[in-house]
C-alpha cells in the first residue's frame, strides 16, 4: 500500500478508535451492558490495525499485536463479571509481558523510570497488602508486570510514557475496586484512562519504529 492510502486508513482507524472509545465512556456513563459488550471488545483490534497497516512496521510491532490481541481477549473478560476477573488478569498480565519484550527490544528505560515505577509498586503493595488475602500475590505479581512495562514505556517517547503512566491509574483503581475502596467516578475513571492508555502506548510505538 502507498503511503498516501496508508496514511488515510491510520486516520480512518484512529477515527474509528475514537468513536469507540466515545461509545465505551457512554456505555459506562448510561450503564448500558449491551453497548459495552458491542464496542470495548473492537478497541484493541482496532489498534492492532493500526500497527498492520505499514507492511515496514509489522514485524517488529508483532508483540504489541499479540498484547492487543490478549487485551482484547481480556476486555471481554472484564465485561463477563468479577467470576472472571482472574482470567481478566491473567490475560491483562500476557498483554504486559508482551509489550515489555516489544519495549524492551527497542532500548533499555533509564534508571529514573525503573526507581520511579518501583516506589510506585511498593506503594501500591503497602497500600493493599492488608486487604487484598487470598488476592496477594495475582495482584501484586500483576503490578510488577505493570510497573515493569511502565517503566520500559518511557524508551517509545513521551506519548507511550504518559499512555503507560496512564495504564497504572487504570490499573491503580481496579486495585481498590477488588479491595472494596469507594471511589467516586471509579467505573468512568477506570474506562477513560484505559481509553486512552491504550493508543497513547500504540502511536507512541508506532512513531519509534517508524523507518
Amino acid at each position: 500500500m502507498a503511503a498516501g492510502p496508508r496514511t488515510r486508513v491510520t486516520h480512518v482507524l484512529l477515527a474509528s478508535y475514537a468513536a469507540l472509545g466515545a461509545a465505551v465512556l457512554l456505555g459506562v456513563l448510561a450503564d448500558h451492558r449491551p453497548l459495552l459488550w458491542a464496542t470495548k471488545p473492537l478497541l484493541a483490534p482496532c489498534l492492532a490495525a493500526l500497527l498492520l497497516v505499514d507492511p515496514m512496521l509489522r514485524r517488529p510491532a508483532m508483540p504489541f499485536v499479540a498484547g492487543l490481541g490478549f487485551a482484547a481477549a481480556g476486555d471481554v473478560a472484564m465485561l463477563a463479571g468479577r467470576a472472571w476477573l482472574l482470567v481478566g488478569l491473567g490475560l491483562f498480565l500476557a498483554m504486559h509481558l508482551c509489550y515489555l519484550l516489544g519495549l524492551l527490544a527497542l532500548a533499555r528505560p533509564g534508571r529514573l523510570a525503573i526507581v520511579v515505577y518501583g516506589l510506585v509498586w511498593l506503594a501500591s503493595a503497602g497500600a493493599l497488602w492488608s486487604r487484598l488475602g487470598s488476592m496477594r500475590i495475582p495482584v501484586l505479581g500483576y503490578a510488577v508486570a505493570l510497573t515493569a512495562m511502565a517503566a520500559a514505556a518511557t524508551v517509545a517517547g513521551r506519548l507511550a510514557a504518559v499512555g503507560a503512566g496512564l495504564f497504572v491509574v487504570s490499573d491503580l483503581a481496579i486495585g481498590l475496586r477488588i479491595v472494596d475502596v469507594d471511589v467516586p467516578g471509579r467505573a468512568m475513571i477506570i474506562m477513560a484512562t484505559y481509553v486512552v492508555a491504550q493508543v497513547l502506548i500504540v502511536v507512541g510505538v508506532r512513531r519509534r519504529l517508524a523507518p
